[in-house]
């Protein structure tokens, strides 16, 4: 089934509400997405997606997991994207082609943002990844893990190191420096491994992809909620923290070309770092906010190896736009983890307040 279909699929969902119409929305690349809109005044419209099956095995448990968050969230009056069931009171809807649909209802007046437009949005997107982590700390139903290891430095570097021993494009000659630079900065990252190998972090439910686009922000630039809830499922608060300063942080695109203009914006950080540890306080232990400081360079580096790994084995994962485009983002990625840890010094002076 394909968009011409929605009409057919729309039926399928507990809607408020007749189908009017519906058209492309967004920019993601992972799952097909339409905003369907109603004939009725007071009625919602709705985000509908074809969920992906390819980076999805598991789709079930992906849903289940969506399911049991947003109900933990609206049951403390907590802003969350609204699953709509099925008719058959459901998470999604099979359709006879044995694809997979969901349904959402669309937030009216809100918008996303690739960089912080200044430094009360840096803000307002930590408090919003504090609250979310906050509001679900007492959680106690154990989420199913629908990407094991997705954020294990030892299970990406055993990736890579694979990666390095196939070479099935023959690209690892021209790229000594990055695999230098590989070997440079992994000692100084482990330590953060280690620390959540041996269980000496509380494994909490976590985003695991807080870039700033997965945060919806209203008219006025105040931050409503997290979205794209696919990878919601057990993991460390290091992992959404870190991964939002990658975004955030960074003075450069994810996939400049020019290394020189890649800095660590400071200001950005603190505003950020200020939002996140407000929201957090109820709940951050010591031992979790004595490792923060390393989280932004371990989660940098982590998707610099995934994008070099991509790289070697020809671009098999993640969607470029031109020749080398993996390659560019891996050594952004690196090289502002080796700027994050040369700030170690102002990040916990930043994270000491």
């Amino acid at each position: 089934m394909t968009g011409k279909d929605i009409p057919f699929i729309y039926k399928q969902f507990a809607c408020k509400g007749t189908y009017c119409s519906h058209h492309p929305h967004g920019s993601g690349h992972i799952h097909a997405t339409w905003l369907l809109r109603t004939n009725e005044p007071d009625a919602p419209d709705y985000i509908l997606q074809k969920i992906s099956s390819d980076v999805f095995r598991d789709i079930p448990a992906l849903m289940e997991n969506i399911r049991l968050v947003t109900s933990h969230l609206a049951g403390k009056n907590c802003r969350s994207p609204e699953l709509v069931l099925t008719t058959g009171h459901q998470a999604h809807y099979v359709d006879p082609e044995g694809a997979c649909w969901r349904m959402f209802v669309y937030i009216p007046d809100s918008v996303t943002f690739d960089h912080p437009k200044d430094i009360r949005m840096a803000y307002e997107a930590g408090k919003a990844i504090g609250d979310f982590q906050y509001h679900l700390s007492d959680m106690t139903i154990r989420l199913n893990e629908t990407i094991p290891g997705f954020h294990n430095l030892d299970l990406r570097m055993m990736e890579y190191r694979n990666a390095i021993l196939e070479d099935p494009a023959n690209r690892c000659a021209a790229i000594q420096r990055e695999r230098e630079a590989v070997e440079e900065i992994l000692p100084m990252l482990a330590p953060l491994q280690q620390v959540m190998a041996l269980n000496l972090l509380p494994l909490r439910v976590t985003h695991n992809d807080t870039k700033l686009n997965n945060i919806l922000f209203d008219t006025h630039r105040n931050a409503i909620c997290l979205i794209d809830l696919d990878t919601v499922m057990p993991g460390y608060i290091h992992f959404d923290f870190g991964d939002a300063v990658r975004t955030l942080g960074n003075t450069a695109d994810e996939d400049e070309q020019d290394l020189t203009r890649i800095h660590v914006d400071m200001r950005i950080f603190e505003a950020f770092s200020s939002g996140y540890l407000q929201a957090a306080s109820g709940f951050i232990t010591r031992v979790e906010k004595e490792w923060l400081p390393l989280a932004p360079a371990y989660m940098t580096f982590i998707i610099g190896l995934r994008f070099l790994t991509d790289h070697i084995l020809g671009d098999a994962y993640f969607r470029i736009h031109r020749t080398g485009h993996n390659l560019d983002r891996a050594r952004v990625q690196l090289a502002f983890a080796g700027e994050l840890l040369r700030h170690q010094q102002q990040i916990r002076h930043c994270l000491a307040m």
